[in-house]
C-alpha cells in the first residue's frame, strides 16, 4: 500500500513464526543396555509437541473476505480471514457500501493510492464486486492497522432486498468507518435506498435484552460518512447562506415532516439513521472527469488527470475516513484482526441458519475461543521454552525444576499480551494450564529418575569393574586395606560422573550388592582365624582344667594324709602324755640330729676320696 499522507508509515511484513517439529535422532550414552532401554522408553513416551503455521504474507491486492453462494449462503473466505488474523494490534476498518455501479471501488482505490491495480472497477451495467473484499495490505499508522473493505452494491436487480440488508448489516458490524456512496442529492430515492438501515436490527441483535435495538446498535455502529457523488447543487440554506455538506445532511435527516409518496417509511429511515449512527458526516464529490470517455476509463487514469475540484474534495473525504478513523471496538473493547475474522465467521453461520445472531453471545463465544487458543499457545510456548529434550536426560532435579518453572513463567506471559481480557476465563485457563504443567512435571521427574537410574548404574558398573573383577578372582586375599583403597578411588570417580536424583540410591544398591559381599568375605576369613585361635585356647584350657583336677585330687589326698597324721599325733599324745609342744620339740631335735648325721656322712665320704686321714668330730 502506498503512503496516504506523511503520517502513515511503510507497512511491515510481519508473520507468525512457529518452530517446526524437530526430528533429532537419539544420541545414545555408553553402550550399557539398561540405559539404552531407558532412553528408548523415553523416546516412545510423551514428548513436547511443536506445530508450525504457514507464514502469512501480505498480498498487495484485493482478497475475498465474504462470498455469497447461488443459494444465498454467506461464507467467510480463508484467504481474507488469514490476512485479518495476521494483523497484530488494534485495527481500524474503513468500508464502503451503497447502490451498485456508483463508483465505490474507485473511491477505495483512491484511498489506497492504487489506481489501475486495486479493487475491480467496472463501467458496464453488470456489477463487478460480489460479497465483501478486503485490501490485502494494511495502512500502518502509529496506533493501528487500517484495512479497507469493498462490498457488493445494493439495489441490484439480481439480488433481493434481504440479501442487501444482510450485507449492509455485516458492514455496519465490522467497520470503524462506513462510507455510504450514492449519486446526486439526498432525496426520497436516496433515503429509500438507505432503507437498509431499518432492517439492521432485524438482521442483528446486540444483546439478549433487546428492548431498544436501535439504541444498542448505536454503541456498535461505525462512523457514518454519506458520500454524495457527482453532486452539482450549491450548498446554501433558504437564505442563501453557505452551509457545509454535513449541515445539508443533518437538515434533511432532522426534518419535522416529510412529503412524498411514502412519508411514513421515509420518517422511519431518517429516525433509524439518527438513532443508529450517532457519529455522522457528509462529504460531496463533484464529477471526477469532464468527458464520458474519461469517466469510462477512470481506473486506468492517473490522479493528475482528475478534476482539481474532485481531488480537493476527495482529500476532505480521506481525512474524515482515514485520519480520523478510530480503532474498531466491540462490546467496548478495541479488537484485533483475528477478532473481526471470528466475529464474521460466527455471524455468517447464524445468518445461514436463519437465526438472528446476538452480538453479546457471539462475542462471548469469540472470547472463549480466544482463551482456548491462548491455552493452546501457552502449552506450545511452554513445550518450546523448556529447552531440553527427553532424550538428553538425566538432569539434576533442582536444575530440572528451575527449567520447568522458567518455562511455565514464560508460557504464562501469553496472557499478558491479551488485548481483550476476561478475568474469569483467564483464571480458568491458568488453572487448566496448571493441571497440564503438574502432569508434565510429574512425568518429567519420573522419566528423569528412570534415566538417572539407568545412567548411574552404567557409570557404577564401569568405574567399579576392576574392583569387582579382582574381588571375584580373590586377588585381594586378606588385604582388606588394599580393597578399601581401590573401592574409595572408584567411588570418587563415580561421584564425579554420576548425574541426576538417583545417584545416591544407585550407589547404595550397588554397594549392598558388591561392597557388602566383599566385606562379608573378608569378615568370614577373620572369623575363621579367630575360630582357629579360639580352638587352640580351648585345647590349652582343657589341659589346664585336667591338670587342675589332678592337683585338686592330690590336694584331697594330702588332706587325707594330714588328717591321718593328725589323728595319730592325737593318739600318741593321749598314750604318752607328751603334749603337742613337747612332740614338736622332740621332732625338731630329731631333725637336727638327722641333719648332723647326714652332714658327717657326706664329710666322711669326701675325705676318703681325697685321701685325708683326719678324723672328724
Amino acid at each position: 500500500m502506498a503512503n496516504i499522507e506523511s503520517y502513515y508509515t511503510k507497512p511491515v511484513n510481519e508473520s507468525e513464526i512457529y518452530s517446526k517439529p524437530s526430528n533429532t535422532s537419539p544420541e545414545l550414552f555408553s553402550p550399557e543396555n539398561l540405559y539404552r532401554s531407558i532412553r528408548n522408553k523415553s523416546k516412545r513416551s510423551q514428548s513436547p509437541s511443536k506445530t508450525s503455521d504457514t507464514e502469512t504474507k501480505l498480498h498487495k491486492g484485493p482478497l475475498k473476505l465474504v462470498s455469497v453462494s447461488e443459494e444465498g449462503k454467506f461464507e467467510v473466505c480463508e484467504e481474507g480471514a488469514r490476512f485479518l488474523r495476521s494483523l497484530k494490534g488494534n485495527v481500524g476498518i474503513v468500508g464502503i457500501a451503497g447502490p451498485a455501479r456508483c463508483g465505490k471501488s474507485f473511491l477505495l482505490n483512491l484511498l489506497a493510492s492504487e489506481l489501475g491495480s486495486g479493487f475491480q472497477v467496472g463501467n458496464l451495467t453488470k456489477a463487478c464486486t460480489e460479497g465483501i473484499w478486503v485490501w490485502g495490505e494494511p495502512i500502518v499508522t502509529p496506533n493501528m492497522n487500517i484495512i479497507l473493505l469493498d462490498s457488493e452494491g445494493t439495489k441490484s436487480l439480481e439480488k433481493s432486498e434481504t440479501h442487501d440488508a444482510k450485507l449492509f448489516a455485516l458492514m455496519v458490524l465490522v467497520c470503524s468507518v462506513l462510507m455510504y456512496n450514492s449519486k446526486g442529492v439526498i432525496d426520497e430515492q436516496a433515503l429509500n435506498q438507505l432503507s437498509l438501515a431499518t432492517h439492521i436490527s432485524e438482521m442483528i441483535s446486540v444483546s439478549i435484552e433487546n428492548e431498544d435495538p436501535e439504541s444498542q446498535l448505536a454503541e456498535l455502529a461505525p462512523k457514518f460518512i454519506w458520500v454524495l457523488r457527482d453532486f452539482h447543487l450549491a450548498l446554501v440554506d433558504e437564505e442563501s447562506n453557505p452551509v457545509t455538506s454535513k449541515d445539508y445532511m443533518e437538515n434533511i435527516l432532522n426534518m419535522k415532516t416529510h412529503f412524498g409518496r411514502n412519508p411514513e417509511k421515509m420518517k422511519s429511515v431518517r429516525e433509524n439513521l439518527l438513532k443508529i449512527f450517532k457519529n455522522r458526516d457528509c462529504i460531496y464529490l463533484p464529477r471526477p472527469a469532464d468527458t464520458e470517455e474519461h469517466l469510462c476509463s477512470l481506473s486506468s487514469q492517473d490522479t493528475s488527470t482528475l478534476r482539481s475540484k474532485f481531488v480537493k474534495q476527495f482529500e476532505v473525504l480521506r481525512k474524515s475516513a482515514l485520519k480520523n478513523c478510530a480503532p474498531k471496538r466491540i462490546q467496548g473493547a478495541e479488537v484485533e484482526g483475528t477478532h473481526v475474522a471470528d466475529l464474521l465467521s460466527q455471524i455468517t453461520k447464524a445468518i445461514n441458519m436463519g437465526v438472528v445472531p446476538c452480538i453479546q453471545n457471539t462475542w462471548k463465544k469469540i472470547i472463549e475461543n480466544q482463551y482456548e487458543e491462548l491455552l493452546d499457545k501457552c502449552r506450545k510456548k511452554y513445550s518450546k521454552a523448556r529447552k531440553f529434550e527427553i532424550l538428553n536426560l538425566p538432569y539434576e532435579e533442582g536444575e530440572l525444576l528451575f527449567k520447568l518453572q522458567a518455562a511455565k513463567d514464560n508460557a504464562l506471559s501469553v496472557f499478558r499480551e491479551v488485548q481483550i481480557k476476561d478475568e474469569a476465563l483467564e483464571e480458568h485457563c491458568k488453572e487448566e494450564f496448571e493441571v497440564i504443567y503438574n502432569e508434565d512435571v510429574k512425568y518429567i521427574l519420573e522419566a528423569n529418575y528412570e534415566a538417572s537410574e539407568g545412567f548411574n548404574t552404567s557409570v557404577a558398573e564401569r568405574v567399579f569393574k576392576k574392583v569387582i573383577v579382582k574381588l571375584s578372582n580373590c586377588e585381594y586375599g586378606d588385604d582388606f586395606a588394599s580393597f578399601m583403597k581401590d573401592w574409595t578411588k572408584a567411588m570418587e570417580r563415580y561421584e564425579k560422573k554420576a548425574q541426576g536424583p538417583a545417584k545416591f540410591s544407585v550407589i547404595s544398591e550397588f554397594s549392598k550388592l558388591h561392597q557388602h559381599s566383599a566385606f562379608s568375605r573378608f569378615f568370614e576369613n577373620i572369623v575363621d582365624e579367630y575360630e582357629k585361635e579360639l580352638g587352640s585356647v580351648r585345647k590349652e584350657q582343657n589341659k589346664f582344667e585336667k591338670r587342675l583336677k589332678e592337683r585338686e585330687k592330690a590336694v584331697v589326698t594330702k588332706e587325707k594324709e594330714y588328717k591321718t597324721l593328725e589323728e595319730k599325733l592325737n593318739q600318741f599324745e593321749s598314750e604318752t602324755g607328751i603334749t603337742r609342744r613337747e612332740s614338736e620339740d622332740i621332732i625338731s631335735f630329731l631333725e637336727r640330729v638327722r641333719t648332723q648325721v647326714t652332714y658327717k656322712t657326706i664329710r666322711t665320704t669326701h675325705s676318703k676320696k681325697e685321701g685325708c686321714k683326719c678324723s672328724v668330730f
